[in-house]
């Protein structure tokens, strides 16, 4: 039989179990958390501030010569009100899927984002950001 205190204990714990499934673990909150400024960062336009959160092809692309031209692009083909759909973390990579809504000649349509990070010297950063809006 367990006493009084022993099923407060167990309570609270399963508790607390479901509270973290249901928000998602600490390293979720740490990859929503890299990419909110990440996303937060491209809309402000600031390029270098952009590569400190970027690894791989992203941080590739942000290197090139014509950067500054691409970012003004991705930024005006930003949807307006996404929202994580799925994140997954797997050790030191995670992969998040967005659903939203762009603008495509002037006609709003659903879309689905696909980002994928690697964390990298303790920080998450992005590696890869590609959008789709329905029908194209």
């Amino acid at each position: 039989m367990v006493g009084r205190n022993g099923w407060f204990a167990s309570a609270f714990l399963v508790g607390t179990a479901m509270i973290l499934n249901a928000c998602g673990g600490s390293g979720d909150a740490e990859v929503k958390a890299a990419y909110n400024t990440f996303k937060e960062t491209m809309r402000s336009g600031d390029l270098e501030a952009l590569k400190k959160c970027s690894a791989g092809d992203q941080r590739k692309e942000l290197d090139a010569p014509d950067a500054k031209t691409q970012l003004q692009l991705k930024r005006a083909t930003l949807p307006f009100d996404e929202k994580i759909a799925t994140l997954v973390v797997d050790g030191d990579k995670a992969t998040v899927t967005l659903e939203g809504t762009m603008s495509v000649l002037g006609e709003k349509k659903k879309a689905v984002g696909a980002v994928e990070l690697i964390k990298e010297e303790g920080a998450w950063k992005v590696c890869k950001l590609a959008w789709q809006a329905e029908g194209t």
